[in-house]
């Protein structure tokens, strides 16, 4: 049952991702790409850490929104994809500030999701 919560997890969260692909406007910097990758890599601690378990969700849930949803919205695949584009269009000064920011600003939101998510829990002691 837990794989097909995370198999449903993924369409949902892949859904999300393309929805708001299509829906902004594509330019010749990845920003959509930059956007899904950074706010997935704040929420997924915030979801791990926080409202998985003050909504006293079951594991295989936790696990289908964390890995299923939030882990097919945001996706390794759609970096390589945007690097090589700017690679092959010799876009290299855009091409290492997108990278960069990818994954030291990952990095950062990330850190950010789980301190924040912290301070919640200690607030309401969950």
């Amino acid at each position: 049952m837990e794989t097909i919560l995370v198999f449903i997890g993924g369409i949902v969260g892949g859904g999300f991702r393309i929805g708001l692909t299509d829906a902004l406007p594509a330019l010749t910097f990845p920003y959509v790409t930059l956007l899904i990758n950074l706010s997935g890599a704040f929420l997924l601690p915030l979801w791990n850490n926080y409202w998985g378990f003050k909504f006293h969700f079951r594991p295989a849930v936790r696990k289908a929104v964390g890995v299923g949803g939030i882990g097919s919205f945001t996706t390794f695949s759609g970096i390589t994809l945007d690097a090589g584009h700017l690679l092959l269009s010799q876009h290299y000064a855009s091409l290492a500030i997108y990278l960069l920011i990818t994954i030291i600003g990952g990095v950062i939101c990330a850190i950010l999701g789980d301190q924040y998510s912290n301070s919640l829990r200690e607030s309401e002691a969950i």
